[in-house]
Order: structure tokens, then C-alpha cells, then sequence
């Protein structure tokens, strides 16, 4: 660590300051090795939040020595928040060039950032991501199942703006109070529980570690229910008891499209509750299409194109409940799906919020 790097630690209260001064002089290199040095020595909760400013500095500042100081950074962090701030702030042919010099050590930075910009650009279709891509599937890297393009369901996903001291993000929120009685499509009685401890957990993907419920049902043929309906004889936790015991139907609800679904299963594990900040957007959209190919009925190992089609043609249901299970807050969600065939019903219900 040089003179300046020991004044700027030196500097208390004045470190950001300094250390925004050496970004805005081109200072890229600097910038890492005083992370680095800090990250040598005891890792301090004062020192890692700036080692996070400086990786935040150097992600949103344009350049290439900026973004190539950076990967060297994010492999000594987690590389989620900082590939999508780096989507954000780095110019697309700077991340063509970060992405055709990396390493395999880099494979968790370059996937998390390769997957960012796909959901800021729509497709990345093209060399060099399109060899990187194969390089990472090569390896097994887990988000290489995802392809370099969106699918027609996550056509606008929303994302947030960055700056050195945080990030704007905008929430989808609950429901509005007029959604009402909304009864939902037609679907069979309720049959038999056909939940198993995978299919939770992959219903779950997008929520993983807050209060949830994942449940799967046989639906039988013969004489049809609204939806709604068929949500409160199935015995749900999330939804209220009333006489004898029995469950309510929801409060409110709607039936909504496979977009809809989608964005809102996005938002919850890419932006995370109350007490987490989410995945960010790469691991956020491999979590939704997780949770949502499992509550449309796909096979776990079905590939992406067969898991978007599968999701497309399910019957989609949101809904909430004033029980007090939910709050109704930003980060409540009630989904039901009825399978393609009208004979599975999945129901994810989640909220992290006190």
C-alpha cells in the first residue's frame, strides 16, 4: 500500500471523498490495489464497506482499466451485485472486452455480468459472449442453462439504476385494494396432495430462506370451481380458517398472465425483503424460471425453450389475503398455477416481512 493509499485510510470520515477524487482522476489501478490491501489485513466491517465503495466506484466508472480493476476485485467478492452495477455503468464494448480476456477463475464474475446485460440489452446473440457462453456450459457453470436472449415472458424487466452510494429499484407491491373478487379461470375439484420435497424446493428457488408455503395438487375432472374457490379448500396456511376450521377463500385476487408471474417472481429474488437484497438480476431470473417451471408442472431437467412454453400456457392466479399471514406489503406473494392440461394446481405463497 503506497503514502496516498495510507492517508486515504488514515482519513476517517474523508476516505470516500478521497477515494472518489482518484476515480474521477483515472486512478483504476490504484483504486484495486488499496481494496486489495485492505482485504489483506483484518476484514473489519468499516474496511469492507469501503472495499465495496471502491468496487462500486470502479464498476461505474466507464473505462476499461475501470472494469478490468474490477474483475480482479470480484474475485475476492461476491460478484453478483457488482456484475449488475457493472452492466449498468460500463459500456457494452467494455464488457465485450472484459468477457473475451477473462479466466476461468472469472467464470462467477462473467456469468452473473453476461446474464446482467442480457436483461439490459435483450440479446447478446454474438461473439464474444456467444463463445464465452460455451465455455461456461463447458464447465458446468449453473447459469449457463439460461440462453443469450430474453424470452417473449420477461420482455421488460425491471431493473435498477445505480450510483456509488446506492440504487433506485422499483417494486411491483401488492395488489391494488379494488382487485377483489376476481373468482379466476375454471378449474377441477381439489384431489389429493402431490407435494414432494423437490417440488417444494424448486417452487421455492426464488424465495429461498423467507416465510413460504410451496403445495402441489391433483385436480379431478368432473364438475369445475373458480379458482379462487379452489384456493380456500385446499387447506392453505397463507389463507384464513373460518367456521369449523375451514379455509377462506382469498381476499383478493386476479388471474394474470405469464409475464405478470414472471415479473413478479423476478422482483422478489432479484431485489430481495425485507432482510435480504436478493440475488441480483442473473441468479434472480435462473431463480424465477426455477419457481415458476415447477409451479407450471416443466420436468426439472426440461430445457429453457420447454420451461418458457410450459409457463406460457399454465393458468396464472395472484392473490392475497388480510388474515395477517401476509401484510400486504412489497414483499408478500400469493401465485397459483394451473398446469397446461388443467390437472395439477401448484400455489407459492411468500413474504418476508414481520
Amino acid at each position: 500500500m503506497d503514502d496516498a493509499a495510507r492517508e486515504a485510510l488514515a482519513l476517517g470520515e474523508r476516505q470516500v471523498e478521497f477515494l472518489e477524487r482518484w476515480a474521477r482522476a483515472g486512478e483504476a489501478e490504484r483504486l484495486r490495489d488499496f481494496a486489495l490491501g485492505l482485504l489483506d489485513r483484518s476484514r473489519t466491517d468499516d474496511r469492507v464497506a469501503l472495499v465495496w465503495h471502491v468496487a462500486r466506484l470502479l464498476a461505474l466508472t466507464p473505462g476499461l482499466d475501470f472494469a478490468l480493476a474490477l474483475r480482479d476485485l470480484a474475485r475476492e467478492l461476491d460478484p453478483r451485485e457488482l456484475a449488475g452495477r457493472a452492466s449498468a455503468g460500463q459500456p457494452l464494448e467494455v464488457c465485450a472486452e472484459l468477457v473475451a480476456s477473462a479466466e476461468p477463475a472469472d467464470d462467477r464474475f462473467v456469468a452473473c455480468l453476461v446474464q446482467e446485460l442480457v436483461l439490459r440489452h435483450g440479446s447478446l446473440e454474438r461473439e464474444p459472449f456467444a463463445s464465452s457462453w460455451r465455455g461456461l456450459a463447458s464447465r458446468g457453470h449453473e447459469l449457463a442453462w439460461l440462453p443469450l436472449r430474453l424470452s417473449r415472458v420477461e420482455a421488460a424487466p425491471e431493473l435498477p439504476s445505480f450510483s456509488p452510494h446506492g440504487e433506485v429499484r422499483a417494486r411491483l407491491g401488492p395488489l391494488d385494494e379494488g382487485a377483489g373478487p376476481d373468482a379466476g379461470p375454471a378449474v377441477g375439484r381439489i384431489g389429493a396432495e402431490a407435494t414432494t420435497p423437490a417440488d417444494a424446493e424448486r417452487i421455492l428457488a426464488a424465495v429461498a430462506g423467507w416465510k413460504a408455503e410451496a403445495r402441489v395438487f391433483g385436480l379431478t375432472g368432473g364438475a369445475e370451481q373458480p379458482l379462487a374457490v379452489a384456493l380456500g379448500e385446499a387447506g392453505l396456511e397463507c389463507l384464513p380458517s373460518g367456521l369449523l376450521g375451514r379455509r377462506r377463500a382469498p381476499s383478493r385476487g386476479r388471474q394474470i398472465r405469464a409475464a405478470d408471474a414472471w415479473a413478479a417472481v423476478f422482483d422478489l429474488a432479484s431485489g430481495g425483503g425485507a432482510y435480504d437484497d436478493g440475488e441480483g438480476g442473473a441468479y434472480g431470473r435462473l431463480h424465477a424460471w426455477r419457481s415458476l417451471g415447477a409451479l407450471a408442472g416443466a420436468t426439472p431437467d426440461a430445457p429453457f425453450d420447454e420451461v418458457v412454453d410450459t409457463v406460457e400456457r399454465a393458468s396464472w392466479y395472484r392473490f392475497e389475503s388480510d388474515a395477517g399471514w401476509f401484510w400486504n406489503e412489497l414483499y408478500d406473494l400469493g401465485l397459483g398455477a394451473v398446469s397446461p392440461d388443467g390437472r395439477r394446481l401448484a400455489v407459492l405463497a411468500a413474504t418476508d416481512t414481520d
